[in-house]
């Protein structure tokens, strides 16, 4: 009886580490759609205010609300990029997440950033890992 108590309780372990990973994927890819929106839209709020002949108290609000609009979506896109998955030291293959603070600050290519190890203390590339 105990046997079976603990497979279940594996099997519903497995089960929630795999729904994490589910929801962490979708996380990641509503990342992308927010960042590529927002970058879109500002541009056009951007070309707007340069390629139309509005009056330029119209074109500052236009600059303005893009702006905003950018900033409020690109810290969301941060945001769930920091919270979605781990990343993972290259020297020591520790699995960590960072603060939302060394997330922003750190250089990054695609989901790749320059981060120090909290367990090794080396800095290297680490790389955004799901599982």
């Amino acid at each position: 009886m105990i046997k079976l108590k603990n497979n279940d309780l594996k099997n519903e372990e497995k089960k929630l580490k795999l729904q994490k990973e589910e929801n962490d994927r979708i996380l990641l890819f509503t990342e992308i759609i927010i960042s590529v929106s927002v970058t879109i839209l500002f541009l056009l709020l951007i070309f707007f205010s340069i390629f139309t002949k509005q009056s330029n108290s119209l074109k500052i609000v236009a600059v303005f609300l893009g702006t905003v609009i950018f900033l409020i979506g690109i810290g969301t896109c941060i945001l769930i990029e920091q919270k979605a998955g781990y990343y993972q030291c290259y020297y020591c293959k520790t699995k960590y997440i960072p603060t939302y603070k060394q997330v922003l600050l750190a250089p990054h290519i695609g989901r790749t950033r320059y981060l120090k190890c909290y367990k090794c203390q080396k800095r290297s590339w680490h790389k955004k890992v799901i599982n």
